[in-house]
């Protein structure tokens, strides 16, 4: 039985090897089938977080329209930022809705901070959850990372 791997786990896999962080036999593996890759299911609908910063600046997480995305550090989240220590291992999770997507803090050390273009006084810690609009900036630990939609 071959062990399952996310789209953005192996997108994360090969940027890992790119920086020498992950051997190339792991890459090998993953290729030659030796890991399950399982869709994002409602992935390709649009809306997805880019990474602006951090150890994974450019990288891009498809976010679900059937499903909570959740993003964290390690093997409980759908997207694991392991390079960034002040995540928790389930740091936040992401809610398609129609015309936006809710962030709710799953509970993390550091909390879930948002910026939007109408504060004009920086980003907030928010309490549990927050209804972000495209453009809209999340940081969780170290990383940041922008709330974009495909046309």
């Amino acid at each position: 039985m071959s062990e399952q791997v996310t789209f953005g786990q192996l997108a994360k896999f090969m940027i890992l090897v790119e920086k020498r962080i992950l051997c190339r036999e792991k890459l090998q593996a993953i290729l030659e089938g030796r890991f399950e890759i399982i869709p994002i299911e409602g992935a390709s609908e649009g809306w997805y977080l880019e990474i602006i910063s951090g150890s994974m600046k450019g990288t891009e997480i498809p976010l679900s329209s059937k499903r909570e995305t959740v993003v964290g550090r390690g093997g409980q989240a759908d997207f694991s930022l392991d390079n960034d220590e002040s995540v928790s291992h389930k740091h936040a999770a992401f809610r398609v809705e129609k015309e936006a997507v809710q962030v709710l803090d799953e509970g993390s050390t550091c909390g879930t901070m948002v910026s939007t273009p109408e504060w004009h006084d920086g980003a907030r810690r928010i309490k549990k959850s927050y209804r972000l609009k495209e453009g809209d900036q999340v940081m969780l630990g170290q990383t940041l990372l922008k709330l974009k939609k495909r046309m």
